[in-house]
């Protein structure tokens, strides 16, 4: 309908055009929700410009004609309200005893066929040119402001208004961060760029799940901080139920962590799944830190296993004792001796590890020779403190073996437990590693051989002592197992309702490695010969003139000790620092088992003791 004098629209309309901007795709979903309070705001105006004849442009029209005349004063002081109405008077919509009486007619079907009010907020405007076609247009209901206020705590599933891009960022596995807009028929397709699209704004993001989960950890910080994430979405129509989450499993680490705010961050109806840890790692669902006023609301959280520990290294072999050369030998009877003193077989150093054989005993012209020299070392060896040289006589006797070497010690367990931080969990240190085993002792120095009294001739000296094996070397302890824990809060302040926290197995703990074998002693150097210049029956004893002794031979190294088993590693579905969450309607904690200890490492009858078994709980309060 038109009204009487009513001035052409267009001198009521505001001259400037909306520009139409180029937005980046986080801006997009926001400008064609200013497009419709735009629209009705220039409805209003053209309302006033027609029925109050508002002054868009000079009228000749008296106030009689226009209806806008002040109510005639009545003689008790009131208003006369009940002036008749001119023919050119406009009744108001519904006013005039009908209820359908149209005002004046503006098309709201097409965005761009209206012209808009320019906006200093580069952020607002009509929809972007290159918006989807299935890009829904909102429209605000009556009430509708109050029970969609985006800055209540009610969820979609509370108030379905609240799916509206004027509300919310959406986001599907099947999105597009480089060319979605963060609409239902445009998504973004990772959470992350969706919380960052509504950092700011709407605040809230809905994230649907089409079975393909979302590969990302989810990290909120605090420029996040105030936000909300809800998943009970399916992707086709967007609807909302408390029996659907949008799954989030990233193939490492912790799936979801929140750090440092301090407004407070809402998430429903989501699945954080951590996966199992690698060797010596723990698997934590997600973690809270230093955060107040987090609400997780029909959350589920799964841990994966443990990482078990790794085996404790086996020890080496220890080296054997080194060969005897012409060094080590004695040298034989002789008349005249060349020299005298005739020395016995001798090392110019010990071993590598220490070992020594004793020297041959030397001969003397005209007198009897020198017993051999003990091999060495003398302690650390079993029996110790013997005397292994061979003695002297008209023949000289050989030297004994050296003791073996004492074993090395054995790993003790491990008893302290791992610990807790903000950051996740320290695994125990591992099981205690054995020692070396000791050296052998070297053999004896054989003795000499005596020369008679007067005589022009000299004995045989002795040969040297062996030299005795290094020890094994020892058994590393077994590496002790990581966690499984669900959630862990850290000095923060959580409530959980309807929530699932799951933990599964701690890990192995690993074995402890088994010791070394010892070194193998060698054979001491042979004796000098007896006198040949008539040998008679014994050649060893020849004319009064006899045999060297031989070296005695080196012992065997001690066995190095093996190592302890690591410990099980623990699982709990929560643990907290500090305040304890507040657990709310039906929140459900399931733990898993204690991971198994490891097992000492053994070497012949000798076994190291074995590691610690887990714990387990559903919550552990960190001390």
């Amino acid at each position: 309908m038109t009204f009487p004098n009513q001035p052409p629209l267009s001198t009521c309309r505001t001259t400037s055009r909306m520009a139409m901007p180029t937005e980046s795709p986080s801006n997009v979903r926001r400008l064609y929700l200013r497009a419709n309070v735009d629209r009705l705001l220039l409805l209003a105006a053209a309302l006033s410009c027609s029925a109050l004849t508002v002054a868009c442009e000079p009228s000749t029209l008296s106030c009689a004609e226009t209806a806008t005349c002040p109510p005639t004063p009545r003689p008790d002081g009131g208003a006369d309200v009940s002036t008749e109405a001119g023919e050119n008077d406009v009744a108001p919509p519904g006013m005039d005893g009908t209820t359908d009486t149209p005002g004046p007619s503006v098309d709201v079907t097409d965005e761009r066929s209206v012209d808009a009010p320019a906006h200093d907020d580069a952020d607002t405007g009509w929809p972007h040119e290159d918006a989807p076609a299935d890009t829904p247009i909102i429209t605000d209901a009556a009430g509708e402001a109050d029970a969609c206020d985006p800055g209540t705590a009610k969820s979609p599933v509370e108030s379905a208004c609240l799916i509206s891009e004027k509300y919310g960022v959406f986001v599907s596995p099947q999105g597009s961060d480089g060319t979605g807009f963060g609409t239902r028929g445009a998504p973004f397709k990772t959470i992350g760029r969706a919380l960052q699209g509504a950092r700011s704004d709407v605040m809230r993001v809905y994230a649907c799940d089409d079975g393909t989960g979302y590969p990302d950890a989810l990290a909120i910080n605090t420029p996040l901080d105030g936000m909300s994430l809800y998943g009970g979405f399916e992707c086709a129509g967007w609807t909302y139920a408390v029996t659907r989450r949008a799954r989030v499993r990233p193939a490492t680490g912790v799936a979801l962590s929140i750090k440092a705010l301090t407004v407070g961050f809402t998430i429903e109806d989501v699945e954080f799944d951590a996966t199992d840890a690698a060797m010596g790692a723990s698997s934590i669902g997600a973690i809270v830190d230093t955060s107040t006023n987090i609400v997780l609301r029909g959350v589920k959280v799964v841990a994966g296993k443990g990482g078990g520990g790794a085996v404790g290294a086996e020890g080496a072999k220890g080296a054997d004792g080194p060969d005897t050369g012409t060094a080590q030998q004695g040298s034989p009877a002789i008349c005249p001796p060349a020299t005298s003193p005739q020395n016995g077989g001798a090392w110019s150093s010990v071993s590598l590890c220490g070992s020594l054989g004793g020297n041959g005993g030397a001969a003397i012209q005209f007198t009897d020779g020198n017993p051999g020299t003990p091999g060495n070392p003398r302690t650390g060896v079993h029996p110790p403190n013997v005397d292994n040289g061979g003695d002297k006589g008209s023949v000289g006797q050989d030297g004994i073996a050296g003791s073996p070497g004492n074993a090395g010690t054995l790993g003790a367990t491990n008893l302290a437990a791992g610990t807790f931080s903000a950051t996740g969990f320290a695994v125990a240190a591992p099981g205690g590693d054995g020692t070396a085993g000791n050296v052998g002792q070297g053999g004896g120095g054989g003795g000499a051989s005596n020369a008679p009294a007067l005589s022009a001739c000299i004995g045989a000296s002795g040969g040297a002592g062996g030299m005795g094996g290094c020890g094994g070397l020892p058994g590393r302890g077994g590496a002790s197992a990581g966690a499984s824990v669900a959630l862990l809060s850290w000095m923060s302040t959580l409530t959980l309702e309807r929530c699932e926290l799951i933990s599964v197995n701690g890990g192995v703990g690993g074995n402890g490695g088994n010791g070394g074998l010892g070194g193998e002693g060698k054979p001491g150097g042979a004796g000098g010969a007896a006198y040949a210049g008539d040998a008679g029956p014994d050649p060893d004893a020849g004319m009064g003139l006899g045999k060297g002794g031989n070296g005695g031979s080196g012992s065997k190294g001690g066995n190095g000790g093996s190592g302890a088993g690591g410990n099980g590693g623990p699982s709990y579905a929560l643990v907290y620092k500090g305040t304890a969450p507040h657990k709310l309607n039906g929140t459900s904690l399931v733990h898993g088992t204690g991971g198994e200890k490891g097992i000492g490492g053994s070497l012949d009858i000798a076994k190291a003791p074995d590691g610690i078994v887990g714990t387990a709980a559903e919550e552990f309060a960190v001390p």
